[in-house]
């Protein structure tokens, strides 16, 4: 349990220059912080934030019902019933700087897991790879945000000997804030391609803000994980000669500064994960999760675990344990037909990773590949061109059929009219009619990839392939 007063961190957040009032007794015990006044515990200081749908600051007067003793609000809040209130304009602020304050009371190892695509699967496989030594705080389901991380931070305690917190950035600025409280000692970064433009701005701006991660731990002496088959990861590494904890490329020039380096077989079937310069393998193992792409984030999952004094022993048996996060390269079966559920979200570099996975699947299974794609979002002004781009790696694809949905995968399908693509596809702007004509197709053996942006929902049309084959 956390043991804290706002008497202790009130000259911190005086000391941080953030203005708030306070009101009531300020020795008051924090036992812990809540955001829904529906779990609220006694104790618990409640954060009453403004979301899309809900003002926390209109329930208060709930979460103190429900237990909570203090408050963290802004000034037109209820506050009866408070023992303490933290009252400001941006509650939120004062949060974070809680969540900082708290992480350095903890001398432990923080990894960062940074990238476009693949930080949750990634920071599960290190978490699953760790675990098995000591215990381990992680991010909960892709809570990576401006909440999500100091509300991470906010459960350490005395058992955790590592943290793995996930960064997601959503705005210019985001990566820098995030470790300013986060303070890695470690960074991995997966991939950088497009992401959140219509906030960031230019694609640049992504590639700027997540370096800025191996930026800080390169100042702070701390340590890197690579990822040095990213084209934007390698064009940073050549400018600098800091040693690179991790390398996945077979590049000579760049396995010279690697300490690790994983192979992927040509099947993508087995990996292999050896110590450069020891020319010493470790073991091969399959990897548990299908694609390329998992075979290189398992590669830094094995790199950290090594590095933070796993025995490859113990890594091999924990290897087996790393399951898919639901959403994300999910393979699920629904009687003979098989679902590829990756409909989490979606991006140009992980829609290309899909695809190329769902192809190599069928190719080794002989399975016939139907293709269910909703629209990328959050792409900025270039957003035509990315869902136009798609019809290049569709292209390379031996499909049976590509069912498309959303205002934006029109561009797609009409870039593979104009190819007079000779595989069928169709798009729809009712995900009804878009699951119903699958429905008519697709049959026992078949693989459906299945892919779109959160706000598609894609996940619809695995529900109405359940209700109807299942």
């Amino acid at each position: 349990m956390m043991n804290l007063t706002y008497k202790i961190l009130i000259p911190y957040l005086k000391k941080k220059g953030i203005q708030f009032q306070i009101e009531g007794n300020p020795g008051t015990a924090i036992t812990g912080f809540s955001t829904d006044t529906r779990t609220a515990k006694p104790g618990n200081s409640f954060l009453a934030i403004e979301g899309d749908v809900y003002d926390g600051n209109n329930f208060t007067k709930d979460a103190i019902d429900s237990g909570a003793n203090s408050l963290i609000c802004k000034p037109g809040a209820d506050r009866s019933g408070s023992e303490f209130s933290l009252v400001s304009d941006n509650p939120l602020l004062i949060f974070r700087a809680i969540a900082a304050f708290w992480r350095e009371q903890f001398d432990i190892p923080v990894i960062a897991v940074a990238g476009s695509v693949g930080k949750t699967t990634t920071k599960e496989m290190i978490s699953t790879l760790l675990d098995g030594n000591t215990e381990v705080l992680k991010t909960e389901r892709s809570e990576n945000g401006f909440l999500g991380i100091p509300k991470t931070l906010l459960n350490l305690n005395d058992l955790h000997r590592i943290a793995v917190i996930e960064v997601g950035i959503d705005e210019k600025g985001a990566m820098a804030q995030h470790l300013e409280i986060v303070k890695p000692d470690y960074g991995v970064i997966t991939a950088i391609s497009e992401e959140h433009l219509e906030k960031i701005g230019e694609f640049s701006d992504v590639v700027d803000e997540e370096l800025r991660l191996f930026r800080y731990l390169v100042e702070n002496g701390k340590t890197v994980f690579a990822n040095l088959d990213d084209y934007y990861v390698r064009k940073w590494a050549s400018k600098t000669n800091y040693k690179y904890t991790i390398g996945y490329t077979t590049d000579e020039e760049f396995v010279r500064n690697a300490k690790y380096l994983g192979k992927i077989s040509n099947n993508f079937k087995k990996f292999t994960f050896s110590v450069i310069g020891s020319n010493k393998e470790l073991f091969s193992t399959y990897p548990p999760l299908p694609g390329d792409h998992n075979a290189t984030n398992l590669t830094g999952a094995v790199a950290v675990a090594l590095e933070l004094g796993t025995e490859p022993e113990g890594i091999l048996s924990r290897i087996s344990k790393i399951a898919p996060t639901t959403g994300r390269t999910q393979l699920e079966s629904v009687g003979k037909i098989q679902i590829f559920n990756d409909t989490y979200n979606s991006n140009p570099a992980s829609v290309k990773a899909a695809l190329r996975t769902a192809s190599q699947i069928c190719r080794t299974t002989d399975s016939r590949l139907l293709i269910c794609l909703g629209d990328m979002l959050e792409l900025g002004r270039m957003e035509e061109n990315y869902h136009r781009d798609i019809a290049v790696d569709i292209d390379r694809i031996e499909s049976a059929e590509i069912f498309l949905f959303g205002d934006r995968m029109r561009w797609l399908f009409e870039t593979l009219e104009s190819l007079k693509f000779k595989v069928p596809h169709s798009h729809y702007d009712s995900i009804d009619e878009l699951a119903s004509n699958l429905l008519n197709k697709v049959k026992p053996g078949d693989l459906v990839l299945i892919k779109g942006s959160r706000g598609m929902k894609m996940e619809r049309i695995i529900d109405a392939i359940k209700s109807k084959k299942g």
